[in-house]
Parts: structure tokens; C-alpha cells; sequence
């Protein structure tokens, strides 16, 4: 999907796609990385474990100094559907996608987890993302990223990240959960 950016009195146009996986490699990179040698992620985008959505952005908006309110508004908005992610993100490790009916044969009983590391070894556990959510230049990106290693271990954030020379840093990570 393309979109119009103003750039001085010129309109450029913007692959929307290609921002929103460059904003999920920068966070995977950012926060993941280095470490295991394959990256494990849901293909559904979805905001996991938070169960009033505007409540947690409010809450986690007191925490990211300089949040745009059109950057929040874009996340509502494009997290009002879940997404199916596409095999697009740029890591300098392997990643893999998998579906709800994989993880649900997968966590079938207390077994899960071993299940789970015997066949995605080396891997960081269950990694799950929701849409991006930007501000009208572009400038601005949030996104929700949890990762479940064990049945006790795992934390959920959303990160606001901004366009620093064409490439997407991560400057604040707010903690929603933690298990």
C-alpha cells in the first residue's frame, strides 16, 4: 500500500509494507539480537495479554515523552484487524513464521515448551507483533512486540521508534507485562 508523504512541497510516495517490516526488524534487531539463532514469530499480528487496549496506550503514552497523539490514533486504527505476516523482514538471523494451528499443536499440554524447543532450536521462544502505528510524516512508529520463552517467562512492551537518517531507531520501550 502506498501512501503520501510531505517532503518540503513535494508529495513522495511510501511503501506503507515495506516501513511497517523495516519498523519490526529494527525492533527484533534492537531488542532480540545478538543471541539466538533463529527468531520464532506469530503470523497473526495481534496485541497479546492486554486486554484494554486504550487503557495500556494511555498508560504507556505518559511514558514516551514526545509520542505524537496521530502515532497513537494510527496504532488503534491499524491494530482494529489482525494482519498476516509475510516472509519480508530483513535479520542477519533465520526467521520463521508460524500459524495459530501450529502453536495450538504445539502447546497441547504441559509439554509445549520441549515441544516447542525441539523444533525451533536455539530459537528465543514465541515472538508476537502487532500492526505499526505512524505519525503523517512518517517519522514516528509504534509498535507492541511480546516474546514467551517458558511458561513463566516472557514480557510484552510497545516501543516507540523514529526515523533517524532513513532508518528506523528504537528510542523508548515500555514494559505492559512480564511473566
Amino acid at each position: 500500500m502506498a501512501l503520501l508523504a510531505a517532503c518540503g512541497s513535494r508529495p513522495v510516495p511510501v511503501d506503507l509494507d515495506a516501513e511497517e517490516y523495516a519498523v519490526y526488524a529494527a525492533v527484533i534487531r534492537a531488542m532480540y539480537l545478538p543471541g539466538p539463532g533463529q527468531i520464532v514469530i506469530g503470523n497473526r499480528t495481534g496485541i497479546f495479554r492486554v486486554s484494554d487496549l486504550d487503557e495500556a496506550l494511555g498508560w504507556a503514552s505518559e511514558k514516551m515523552p514526545g509520542i505524537a497523539p496521530e502515532t497513537l490514533d494510527s496504532f488503534r486504527q491499524r491494530n482494529a484487524e489482525p494482519m498476516t505476516l509475510t516472509d519480508r523482514l530483513s535479520l542477519p538471523v533465520p526467521y520463521v513464521l508460524i500459524g495459530e494451528q501450529e502453536v495450538e499443536e504445539i502447546f497441547r499440554d504441559s509439554q509445549g515448551w520441549e515441544r516447542f524447543y525441539e523444533r525451533y532450536p536455539g530459537s528465543q521462544g514465541l515472538m508476537r507483533l502487532s500492526r505499526v502505528g505512524f505519525n503523517s510524516d512518517m517519522s514516528q512508529a509504534l509498535v507492541y512486540v511480546g516474546n514467551q520463552s517458558d511458561w513463566l517467562a516472557g514480557a510484552g512492551y510497545f516501543v516507540l521508534l523514529v526515523k533517524e537518517d532513513g532508518v528506523w531507531v528504537v528510542r523508548v520501550q515500555v514494559m505492559l507485562w512480564i511473566s
